[in-house]
């Protein structure tokens, strides 16, 4: 069965992965999930705990698959170094352009993201935040110039 490590901390993991996904995951892959001695710190409601740089390599040794999302770290050419690194990276977020070492794609690893699938809600999110914004600026600019 191929090997999954789950980049994700505890916290993020609830908050992307669903327990019917986690448990598709857990039917198809050997997967590691990373727990809270993985994290940075204890995090918040707003923004959760990241993934401790040191973690990955642990949690990423012998698999096949990364799943990766908000908090991981950059993944550096080390993992691949030996040339037995992962086939796949799974990004349950958006751009990679930060996580991933350029010369990773050079090695026919595997890359995507959920970018495509998640950009109509974060369009209808901003659009959302900005027509709030601009019903509320004018009351908002006038408190402030009124000292509040």
């Amino acid at each position: 069965m191929p090997k999954l490590a789950a980049l994700i901390s505890p916290e993020r993991a609830a908050d992307v992965i669903d327990p019917e996904t986690r448990r598709l995951l857990e039917d198809r892959f050997d997967v590691v999930w990373a727990t809270a001695d993985h994290t940075t710190g204890p995090g918040s409601l707003a923004r959760p705990p990241a993934l401790d740089p040191a973690a990955v390599p642990l949690l990423a040794e012998g698999a096949d698959v990364l799943l990766t999302s908000w908090g991981t770290p950059h993944l550096g050419k080390e993992l691949w170094a030996d040339g037995n690194g992962p086939k796949v990276v799974a990004h349950a977020a958006g751009t990679v352009k930060n996580l991933i070492d350029p010369v990773i794609l050079d090695q026919g690893v595997g890359v995507f993201s959920a970018g495509p699938r998640i950009a109509w809600s974060v369009g209808e999110y901003c659009l959302a935040s900005m027509l709030t914004l601009a019903r509320r600026l004018p009351r908002f600019d006038s408190a402030v110039r009124g000292g509040g």
